[in-house]
């Protein structure tokens, strides 16, 4: 006995119907693996920007440029952790030598929107600093803390690849200056920075 023609058909349109289904359920789940797996990427951050430093005790210290590289690591699918060192470099007022601050940082930071063509994060970043300038007086150093964040835009252009822009701020504080290794007291000093960085992720 033979299917009749109407019922055979009806069967084999719900089983393409099915199949079609089963295929964009896995490509579905596919894309949002591959979407999380490159979210979680580790990644090589190298950044430059120019920083302002402001407050009563920088009033001589000019803008310039600051170079920054790190390293991210995925601390869940939105959230990272990055270990990394910046260096500044400001003209003054009172020397031709620049004024110059390396930092040591711990930076986590978190994407708030993934997927786009555009994905907004906020970072915060918190940091050992040590400055140094050659003056009148001699070699002047002097150790502190730094802490801050910035807001910003990510702008994936490949599976490993993404470009940063972001607004940096900062808060500052530096003990007693030492000149020629000999303190300085009542020499502490502190204020604030913020300025402009361009980054390039590289994940791995």
């Amino acid at each position: 006995m033979h299917d009749h023609p109407v019922v055979a058909l009806r069967v084999v349109a719900d089983r393409s119907r099915l199949a079609l289904f089963t295929m964009s359920a896995a490509l579905g789940i596919s894309l949002v693996a591959g979407n999380a797996a490159a979210q979680q990427q580790h990644h090589l951050s190298v950044g430059a920007g120019w920083y302002n430093p402001g407050g009563d005790d920088f009033r001589e210290t000019e803008s310039g440029p600051g170079l920054d590289i790190g390293v991210r690591f995925a601390a869940g699918e939105r959230l990272y952790l990055a270990l990394g060192s910046q260096w500044n470099s400001h003209g003054v007022d009172f020397s031709d030598d620049d004024w110059n601050v390396l930092a040591i940082f711990v930076e986590p930071s978190l994407v708030l929107a993934t997927g786009a063509a555009v994905e907004p994060f906020i970072a915060g970043r918190v940091g050992w600093l040590r400055q140094s300038i050659t003056a009148l007086s001699g070699r002047r150093t002097a150790n502190g803390v730094g802490f801050g964040g910035f807001v910003g835009l990510r702008v994936p252009v490949a599976s490993r690849l993404a470009v940063e822009v972001a607004v940096p701020f900062y808060r500052v504080s530096f003990g007693n200056v030492e000149v020629d290794g000999v303190e300085r007291p009542d020499s502490d000093s502190s204020g604030r920075a913020f300025g402009i960085r361009v980054a390039l992720n590289i994940g791995f």
